[in-house]
């Protein structure tokens, strides 16, 4: 969806957060001095603006847990600060030691993965707080590479523009990939049938799927018996995110 900045509906602060809570918020982001929240709603997409003053605006994540992280984002790359955010820690920025959330208590005990992970995920540190096999919290800190690919798509579309998407991030590259040639295909005002759509994102995950199982060296026997439910989630987080 193409929308110009000059018919997106400005409201006041408190009409804003309204309208975000009616919607199933997508994205949240500043622009020019301005939040612009993109909604998902039956009938579509819809974007409302908000004038930000002395930067700071009332927070959603009271209503909407939803945006909590987004509106940690906001402050952590913007300085805008969204006030009644419950707990307004850095997103990206690493955490000191004494800045994790803890649970204390005699069956309680902690147990730390990442930020290295094996296979394709990016780097992320995930702290668990665990009562026996019952997950009580998790808290994840990002921000442990940063290759500039935001800025190397600015002033595209270029022959590289969409393998920098397709690598933003190795588990979602069907995903991101798709989403790139939406824009480009919307930009161009050429847009395919929605049945054809989700063919063409079945078809190429399934595509990845079967190389798996394809017994084409027996060295990778292994490989091929222990990784079928992970591609088989790749599938769904790849769909998902490319269909919403």
């Amino acid at each position: 969806m193409i929308v110009e900045l000059a018919t997106i509906p400005r409201l006041s602060p408190q009409s804003w957060r309204q309208e975000c809570l009616q919607g199933r918020l997508a994205a949240l982001t500043l622009w020019q001095g301005e939040l612009l929240a993109v909604l998902c709603r039956p009938e579509g997409l819809a974007v409302r603006a908000t004038r930000v003053e002395n930067d700071e605006f009332p927070s959603l994540t009271p209503d909407l847990p939803a945006a909590q992280a987004l509106e940690r984002a906001l402050f952590e790359q913007h300085g805008v600060r969204p006030l009644g955010h419950p707990w307004l820690k850095p997103l990206r920025k690493l955490p000191d030691e004494d800045r994790f959330f803890r649970v204390r208590g005699p069956q309680v005990h902690e147990v730390a993965v990442g930020p290295v992970h094996a296979g394709v995920i990016e780097p992320g540190h995930f702290r668990f707080q665990c009562n026996g096999e019952h997950v009580l919290h998790l808290e994840i800190a990002l921000g442990y590479q940063h290759r500039g690919v935001e800025r190397a798509l600015v002033g595209g579309p270029s022959l590289r523009s969409i393998h920098y998407a397709e690598t933003a991030a190795g588990d979602s590259s069907i995903a991101h990939a798709t989403c790139y040639s939406q824009l480009c295909e919307e930009l161009a005002g050429y847009l395919i049938h929605w049945d054809a759509f989700n063919e063409g994102c079945i078809d190429a995950v399934e595509e990845r799927i079967q190389l798996v199982f394809k017994p084409d060296d027996r060295t990778h026997w292994v490989t091929r018996f222990q990784k079928p439910t992970n591609h088989q989630r790749t599938f769904g987080n790849n769909k998902a995110f490319a269909t919403g």
